[in-house]
């Protein structure tokens, strides 16, 4: 089977750090697949921002690197696949997340990425999964782009799917070796949940009015065991990923539940909309 690593290097702040939430949905959905499952292994997620040298020691025989960019992370991601590539050169090196720009920049100008995605990552990832695994070719999974002939090539847009019924990290087990280490015991962990994903506005100073994505809901039995999971495992912080939380008539139901989880767990303490 091919080692599958997934990335996403986070700030720890005073003792307290999330848990790779991004990186957590692609896993959650790409491995609910029998086909996934077969061909490829999921390794540990990664996402402790190390010195690069000492996290390459964590990946062994890689067959595809998922990194997760941001804005506070997007330079360390460079530096570590600079070194993966170095010392991986036939592992497959995608780049995924907010700070990708729509141009072919970041493959003219960095020769360690061999794939970008754009926009949502479940579906994204999971298409380049089945393509390197002879399923289709590269250039039938929409919203990336990679080298044909050593020249950038992208691939056509297509609208995000319906997150409704897309799994979840938390109650599918995806962070519980992440809890379960006992490195971290000391650790606090903040949870993003999200309960819609999308906006219909398009403000040009934000990233979602950047990126064509519907408002869509996440199902409401997910939200609640989301909501949950972290109040059980007595997670103090609790962010509220939406951007436009309050939209929907059933938003006042979600905070109810919040407040009768408080009451049951005394946890979190903190439900923050962003």
């Amino acid at each position: 089977m091919k080692n599958v690593y997934l990335i996403q290097p986070t700030n720890m702040l005073s003792g307290a750090i999330y848990l790779p939430y991004s990186i957590g949905t692609v896993a959650a959905y790409c491995w609910q697949f029998a086909d996934i499952k077969a061909a490829y292994r999921l390794q540990p997620l990664l996402f402790l921002k190390e010195e690069p040298e000492k996290l390459l020691e964590s990946i062994r025989a890689p067959f595809i690197v998922g990194f997760s960019s941001y804005i506070w992370n997007i330079e360390y991601n460079l530096r570590l696949a600079a070194l993966l590539k170095e010392k991986y050169p036939d592992c497959v090196i995608a780049f995924g997340g907010p700070q990708i720009p729509e141009d072919l920049t970041c493959l003219t100008e960095n020769p360690q990425i061999d794939l970008l995605m754009y926009g949502e990552g479940e579906e994204t990832f999971c298409g380049i999964l089945r393509a390197l695994n002879g399923a289709m070719p590269l250039s039938a999974v929409p919203n990336i782009a990679y080298r044909e002939h050593g020249e950038p090539k992208a691939t056509l847009k297509a609208p995000p799917g319906d997150v409704y019924s897309f799994p979840s990290p938390y109650t599918g087990g995806y962070f519980d070796d992440i809890l379960a280490d006992p490195r971290l015991r000391d650790v606090h962990f903040h949870t993003i949940v999200e309960t819609n994903r999308g906006c219909p506005y398009k403000c040009l100073y934000c990233s979602w009015g950047d990126n064509d994505a519907p408002l869509r809901k996440i199902s409401m039995d997910r939200v609640k065991k989301d909501l949950e999971w972290s109040a059980a495992h007595k997670v103090e912080y609790c962010m509220c990923a939406d951007a436009n939380f309050g939209i929907f008539p059933r938003d006042e139901e979600i905070i109810d539940y919040v407040i009768a989880l408080k009451e049951k767990y005394g946890y979190p303490h903190k439900f923050e909309i962003i």
